[in-house]
């Protein structure tokens, strides 16, 4: 168990590091589903997950990312 916790931080270290760099560049992201309250789900091209507020299932958008964790971006729409 003890070796399973170690693994789970670093994975979840090495998650952040990486997500971390893509805080202020902007991507395009398509919508993919609906997700809990009222946000939606979005993919990179890279398969990458990002969180949105706004957007319609399909659609294609220009996102900023504001926000990382270490499994999953957050991304406001650029206009």
């Amino acid at each position: 168990k003890e070796r399973s916790r170690k693994l789970t931080e670093l994975c979840k270290k090495i998650g952040m590091e990486n997500n971390k760099k893509f805080i202020n560049t902007r991507m395009k992201v398509l919508v993919t589903k609906k997700g809990k309250k009222d946000t939606f789900l979005a993919r990179t091209n890279s398969y990458r997950p990002v969180i949105i507020d706004k957007g319609r299932i399909g659609e294609f958008l220009n996102v900023k990312i504001v926000e990382a964790e270490f499994n999953y971006l957050k991304g406001c729409p650029i206009l």
